[in-house]
């Protein structure tokens, strides 16, 4: 249980770093991160790999398997590579992002009465709840 909790430790780390590289290129504030994402990313995968389920490690498996395909069959392997690690990338930042968001969510009392006030909601009222901008909707 210790070494898991040690990776889930460094995965994160790993992707909140990724997570500011990814920032910091789009803003155009470091164009060293395009290197630096994805070698990162290469290191964060078999982390997070080695946490899930045998068939989403197949997934990863056969990631593996069609980029060393690219590699013994396309010259220009390495761009095509390194786009789809800087790709790559961009979906860890995202899911962290998402990941946070979740977090806060599930603690704050007040987005769960929130949640569950829309859940209880017939589909047009909640679309109008969603779209209104939290502003009291009109008698309906």
């Amino acid at each position: 249980m210790r070494s898991r909790s040690f990776a889930d430790r460094v995965s994160g780390a790993l992707l909140c770093v990724i997570t500011v590289l990814v920032i910091c290129n789009e803003w155009g504030l470091a164009r060293w991160t395009e290197l630096a994402k994805p070698l990162l990313v290469m290191l964060v995968v078999p982390i997070l790999a080695a946490q899930v389920r045998p068939t989403r490690q197949a997934f990863v498996a056969v990631a593996v398997l069609l980029s060393l395909a690219l590699a013994a069959t396309n010259p220009g392997w390495r761009a095509i590579a390194v786009d789809g690690l800087v790709t790559s990338a961009f979906i860890a930042a995202f899911f962290t992002a998402l990941s946070t968001l979740r977090t806060v969510a599930e603690t704050s009392p007040a987005i769960q009465r929130a949640g569950a006030f829309l859940a209880g909601q017939r589909p047009g009222r909640r679309y109008a709840a969603l779209t209104a901008g939290g502003r009291p909707l009109p008698c309906c």
